[in-house]
C-alpha cells in the first residue's frame, strides 16, 4: 500500500493544484459556519493572495544521469537536504586514480636515489679533474647526469603535487553529484526521474513557503492611511475563519493608473494556510470587529 512519506505537506504545491486551491477557495467559504461574516470581510476588505515567497529551479552542476531521487512531491525538506544522486561511478574511479598517484611514494624515492649517485659521480669527477686524472668531456658528462637527475627529482614532485590537485578536484566533482536543496521548502511537482539526463533540464522545483508573501491591490487614495500603520492583518482558510499578522516587506515603485492602485507586499509565516489561498486584507477598525465575529 502507497503511504505518504513523513514531511510531506497536507496540501499540494504543483502549479496546477495552486490554481486549483485557489478555485475551491469560494465554496470552502460556503460550506463555513457564517458566510455572512466572510461576505462581509471580503466587500469590506481588500482580496489578496497569498504567494509562495519564491520558487527555486533547482539545477545540477553537472550534465550527467540520476541515479536516484530522494523526495517526492509536496515533501518538505531543508537546506541542504539530498534531493538526487548521479551515477558518479566513473568519477569515482577518475578519484581514486589520482589519489593514488597522489599518495605514490615509489617515483620520487627512485628519483631521489638516482640524485645521490649522480651527485656522488660528479663531486669525484670534479676532484679528478683538478688533479688532472679525467678530461673536460668526461667531468662535462658527470654534471650532466648530475643536473638531470635533481630535474627528475623536480619534475616528480610536481607530477606528484598535480596528482595531490587533480584528486582534490575529482573529489569535489563527485561531491557534485549529490544534489541538495539550496533552501528549506516543498519540493514541486516537476520532478526528475531516475535514469534521466541533468542536461538542459532542472532536477527539482522547491518552493519556499515559509515565509509565504502576501499580495495586496492598494487604492491610491488610501495607501498613505493604509501603509502608515504600526501593524497589518489580513484574513485567510475556510470562511476567512484565519486571522494572521503579516509583516510589511515593500511596495512597488509604480502604481497602476487605470485601476488607480499600487501594489503592497506582506510576510507571513504560518502554517494555517498554503500558498494559492485567497485572503482578505483588512484595512480598518470595521474590518477587525467583523474579523471575530459573535457565534452563538
Amino acid at each position: 500500500m502507497h503511504t505518504r512519506p513523513r514531511g510531506v505537506l497536507r496540501w499540494w504545491v504543483g502549479s496546477g493544484v495552486l490554481a486549483l486551491v485557489a478555485g475551491l477557495a469560494a465554496p470552502v467559504l460556503a460550506a463555513g459556519s457564517d458566510t455572512r461574516f466572510g461576505d462581509e470581510l471580503a466587500m469590506n476588505g481588500l482580496d489578496c493572495s497569498i504567494f509562495p515567497a519564491r520558487s527555486v529551479e533547482l539545477a545540477s552542476d553537472l550534465n550527467g544521469v540520476v541515479d536516484s531521487v530522494e523526495v517526492v512531491p509536496g515533501q518538505r525538506v531543508e537546506k541542504g537536504d539530498l534531493i538526487a544522486k548521479l551515477d558518479t561511478d566513473l568519477l569515482v574511479a577518475e578519484w581514486k586514480f589520482y589519489q593514488a598517484r597522489a599518495e605514490a611514494k615509489g617515483a620520487i624515492a627512485l628519483a631521489t636515489e638516482q640524485l645521490k649517485t649522480a651527485e656522488a659521480k660528479y663531486q669525484s669527477a670534479e676532484k679528478a679533474l683538478k688533479s688532472n686524472v679525467i678530461s673536460r668531456v668526461q667531468y662535462e658528462e658527470a654534471l650532466g647526469e648530475y643536473r638531470a637527475a635533481q630535474s627528475r627529482v623536480t619534475s616528480e614532485k610536481e607530477a606528484q603535487a598535480i596528482a595531490r590537485a587533480e584528486a582534490q578536484r575529482a573529489k569535489l566533482t563527485v561531491a557534485k553529484g549529490e544534489i541538495r536543496a539550496p533552501v528549506a521548502g516543498v519540493v514541486g511537482e516537476e520532478l526528475i526521474a531516475p535514469g534521466e539526463s541533468t542536461f538542459e533540464r532542472p532536477v527539482a522545483h522547491i518552493v519556499q513557503v515559509n515565509p509565504m508573501r502576501v499580495e495586496v491591490f492598494i487604492p491610491l487614495e488610501r495607501s498613505r492611511t493604509l501603509l502608515s500603520r504600526d501593524a497589518y492583518e489580513i484574513a485567510a482558510g475556510p470562511g476567512f475563519a484565519e486571522r494572521l499578522t503579516v509583516a510589511f516587506d515593500y511596495v512597488s515603485p509604480l502604481a497602476d493608473q487605470s485601476s488607480r492602485t499600487i501594489k503592497a507586499y506582506f510576510k507571513l509565516e504560518t502554517d494555517a494556510v498554503a500558498p494559492g489561498m485567497q485572503c482578505v486584507f483588512i484595512t480598518g477598525s470595521g474590518d477587525a470587529a467583523m474579523a471575530a465575529p459573535d457565534r452563538n
